[in-house]
């Protein structure tokens, strides 16, 4: 459940102890304005069995360990601010609800805001904040006793007022656009849940969303119902049958008179237990695991036969519906829960555009994987008002730039235009298509991520960074001109960031040619000459968020931290990315490809930026968190003289482990295969047990409450730390998977910088 009142915005930070340093010199590097002092930091010889694993506390901040002038450096660089949509656009046309320093609706011409009053923060937003008229917005609330309340939010004089607590029928799903009506479910009373549906973790959670790709399950059979607030009125709309989930959030008309969603039943064959407890691991006759195996047929599938298209009207003469399949083999998707999503009404509600989703077919599985799509495309029906007429499919589009599987949002403009806020190599970009004249446009205005589009009539507003610019919010004419900052929190961050960031391309023995970004300080030349160079890869792979162009400074990151400090971080995706199409991103899991062909094709790029000159087998590091960390150690296996020094993060080192007590289907769909058939696949694949093969100094961050468990990062220490290979880590108290504390974002970079500087000086 998207909750407002509680939002954790994406401002982060990190740091680290690193042991007795001592200073053999300093060199002096000009940053724009900013003076960056650059230490040679010399270690004591080391020791077998002279350390241990460092705990750093939630309670206490750790000690400074660069100098005054550099932690104020990353303190600035940490502290952006990261800008929330909380709403769609007035009715009018003129406004529109952000999260930012404040809470403030802020006018899409003028960019001045209303601060919403104090009052605010003592309720906590149940559903989407939606427009009740062209000056009131309101979401559906808790209050401090635990009562609902339907809470209006006045963008005039930003005054919040809460109605009489209001008792629903049944769970709340979804608020209606003009917040009359909503959508809730209700259990079958014979059997009525015991505790919230199961949540179905179709990834793994990442550093913006601890909860990502989550997906309610119902244990029972549950019926779906609207609510008419006004009147009392509960309208039934169908009931669906147990381990049914809905695909997200349901799409309305404007008016609330017609609502859609899609929903899956996931039939699961292992009903003994839960199928979607994470702790559990992999069922190898699961439907999760037999369809990322490739080993149940399109017509034996569940997640095929039963995913449905709803499509109801709340007529005078009682509730009209539709039911509708996806073409051949293919799906409907859902919609993230936002006001946008993968489906979307037009405002004269005749018109109804949703998300397709085609699986994979992937080399070396029977079958195709549906978990794991290959790619998307949209299509839109039509209606004449009312569903007593059949619907009717009126376009179908396709087009590279929104075949993303999950980040290619849809909405409409107006009635003929629909914006597509989709990720495309490495941007997540704006896209228009007209209706009438069936043709895509890319309003694009520079490169970078835009996300969370709203557009309203002519106008789209929308949040927007890159690696050369911090975050704010922007608005934007529906045909790609006009483009205005409507916040200016982050100027401090902006220009004390002195990096260049330019496209860099590699084409491989393979013929397959990869393009990314090498970011640089920014008075360094391109092409690069020398420079002291560290690789990295995002989360993931396959369903975490795309390798786009964004700001980052946090320690798992890094684009806006370590080139302020003298180092170029190469950006480049591989396989596994969606964004740059099926063959690329089914390439990760192919036939034995998991540990190895992304592994590999990095060490190739590595070779060629030595032989032209762009950097020294000396002056190449290489970081990443969660499967950045995997591809981190495997690397570290696979070509153990490459990398000079290594910084490692919430880390994934045993594909054992991850199918023992993981989740459900992940090391199924990496390797496809199970691990009791093939475990010495499994075994090559996981760092863990490769550790002898391992010498290039290695920086080692896990936090205590991690889903991947600490102990294992603690053995691989331990193990290092034994066979005399340099080592240090840090195990942070509290922390998950990466890190949340701006303490420990500040800390942790610091001992990141250090550790660099260390080994690649």
């Amino acid at each position: 459940m998207y909750r407002i009142g509680q939002r954790v915005l994406r401002v982060m930070i990190l740091f680290a102890l690193f042991g007795p340093l001592f200073v053999a010199g300093i060199g002096v590097q000009a940053q724009g304005e900013h003076t960056v002092y650059l230490p040679i930091v010399v270690g004591p010889p080391h020791t077998p069995g002279s350390s241990s694993v460092v705990v750093i506390s939630a309670d206490t901040a750790q000690e400074d360990i660069l100098p005054a002038e550099e932690v104020a450096l990353i303190e600035t660089l940490q502290g952006t601010v990261a800008h929330a949509l909380l709403s769609d656009v007035s009715p009018d046309g003129s406004t529109i609800l952000v999260a930012g320093t404040t809470t403030a609706f802020v006018n899409i011409t003028t960019g001045l805001g209303v601060s919403l009053s104090a009052d605010f923060g003592n309720y906590t937003c149940l559903s989407s904040i939606v427009w009740r008229d062209a000056t009131t917005a309101a979401c559906l609330a808790s209050d401090a006793d635990g009562n609902t309340v339907l809470l209006a939010l006045n963008s005039s004089d930003g005054s919040v007022t809460a109605s009489d607590a209001l008792t629903l029928p049944g769970d709340l799903y979804s608020l209606s656009p003009d917040a009359s009506k909503v959508l809730v479910t209700i259990a079958d009373a014979s059997t009525a849940l015991a505790a919230p549906p199961a949540p179905v973790v179709v990834a793994f959670p990442t550093l913006d969303n601890p909860d990502n790709g989550s997906i309610a399950l119902t244990s029972t059979s549950t019926t779906f119902a609207v609510y008419d607030i006004a009147t009392n009125q509960t309208s039934e709309l169908l009931t669906l049958p147990p381990n049914s989930v809905l695909n997200g959030t349901p799409a309305w008309t404007t008016d609330g008179t017609q609502i859609a969603f899609t929903s899956t039943n996931y039939d699961r064959t292992d009903d003994d237990r839960s199928y979607t407890d994470p702790g559990d691991g992999t069922l190898i006759n699961s439907v999760a695991a037999l369809d990322v195996l490739g080993r149940i047929s399109p017509e034996a599938n569940p997640l095929l036969q039963t995913n449905r298209l709803h499509v109801f009207e709340l007529a005078e003469s009682g509730v009209l519906s539709q039911t509708l399949h996806a073409p051949g083999i293919d799906t409907f998707g859902g919609a993230p829960f936002e006001p946008a999503g993968q489906m979307d009404w037009s405002p004269d509600g005749t018109r109804l555009a949703v998300q397709v989703r085609e699986p994979a077919q992937v080399a070396g599985r029977q079958h195709p994987v549906y978990t794991y799509p290959a790619r998307s495309y949209f299509q839109v029906y039509t209606t004449t008002g009312s569903l007593s007429d059949t619907l009717q499919l009126a376009a179908t589009i396709e087009a590279p730039q929104i075949a993303a599987q999950w980040v290619s949002d849809v909405s409409f403009a107006n009635n003929d235009v629909l914006l597509f806020n989709a990720a495309y190599l490495m941007d997540v970009g704006l896209y228009t298509y007209s209706l009438t004249s069936t043709t895509l446009t890319d309003i694009t205005p520079q490169p970078g991520t835009y996300g969370q589009a709203k557009a309203s009539g002519d106008r789209v507003v929308f949040t927007y960074s890159s690696f050369t610019s911090a975050p704010e919010v922007y608005a934007l004419n529906l045909d790609g001109s006009g483009l205005q900052a409507l916040t200016s929190d982050n100027t401090a961050a902006q220009a004390a960031n002195a990096v260049r960031a330019d496209v860099i391309s590699f084409t491989l023995e393979s013929g397959l040619t990869h393009s990314g970004y090498l970011i640089q300080p920014a008075d360094t030349p391109f092409p690069p000459q020398n420079a002291r160079v560290i690789v990295w890869q995002q989360q993931g792979p396959s369903q975490g968020p795309p390798m786009s162009n964004f700001w980052s400074a946090r320690v798992e990151d890094g684009f806006n931290l370590l080139p302020n400090f003298g180092y170029a971080v190469l950006v480049l995706p591989l396989y596994g990315r969606e964004g740059f199409g099926a063959e690329d991103f089914n390439r990760l899991v192919e036939n034995d490809n998991f540990g190895q062909v992304d592994i590999d094709a990095m060490a190739e790029v590595v070779q060629q930026m030595v032989e032209a000159g762009y950097t020294t087998p000396q002056r190449v590091g290489i970081m990443g968190c969660s499967y950045g960390s995997y591809f981190v150690t495997q690397s570290l296996v696979r070509h153990p003289d490459l990398y000079r020094a290594a910084h490692s993060q919430c880390n994934l080192l045993d594909l054992i482990v991850e199918w023992k007590r993981g989740f459900v289907y992940v090391a199924a769909y990496l390797e496809g295969r199970d691990p009791y058939s093939d475990p010495a696949e499994f075994i090559a694949d996981s760092p863990l047990y490769q550790v002898a093969q391992v010498e290039t100094p290695l920086l080692l961050f896990h936090g205590e409450e991690d889903f991947l468990p600490v102990t294992l990062t603690e053995n691989y220490y331990y193990l290092l730390e034994e066979q005399g290979t340099p080592t240090r880590m840090l195990k942070f108290e509290g922390e998950g998977h990466g890190l949340y504390l701006p303490q420990n974002q500040l800390y942790g970079a610091q001992e990141q910088i250090s550790w660099f500087r260390r080994y690649i000086p």
